[in-house]
């Protein structure tokens, strides 16, 4: 198979980069519904606790706990989408680099990850442990109530 031409560069690129653009807006967006979802619930929960309805209490944090598990679940598959997207946009920059003769693999740069910011995966997973602890607790307390 011969080196793609330019044309066939910048079709793949956009074609990657639109797909990489859809779910990273897809992830963010989890990401706002998930904080909103649990503001809500932690308001509904603790309305009802302070209240001592339990009854309702239990179920809020058990709906906080299955959005909480769900999101993560979600997120792990958007991340997934992502990285192909990066796989091939990395194999794009390649060719691209060669035809250059500058170093633009920006997807090899970023993907060493950085010592000193944590990665969207372990900010995702550590808003998923507070919601699966914080919503379990409640879901706890309202049973033994």
């Amino acid at each position: 198979m011969s080196a793609p031409n330019n044309d066939q560069l910048n079709q793949s690129l956009n074609h990657a980069w639109s797909w990489f653009e859809l779910h990273c807006g897809q992830r963010m967006q989890w990401i706002n519904f998930f904080l909103a979802s649990s503001a809500f619930l932690v308001a509904g929960y603790a309305t009802a606790a302070s209240t001592s309805r339990y009854n309702v209490a239990g179920p809020i944090a058990g709906a906080g706990l299955a959005v909480s598990v769900i999101f993560n679940l979600l997120d792990l598959r958007t991340r997934e989408l992502i990285r192909a997207a990066e796989h091939v946009i990395d194999e794009i920059e390649s060719h691209l680099e060669a035809g250059v003769g500058a170093s633009i693999r920006l997807v090899l740069l970023t993907s060493k990850g950085s010592r000193k910011a944590p990665s969207y995966r372990n900010l995702v997973n550590a808003l998923t442990l507070l919601g699966v602890v914080g919503f379990g607790s409640g879901l706890v307390h309202a049973l033994a109530s």
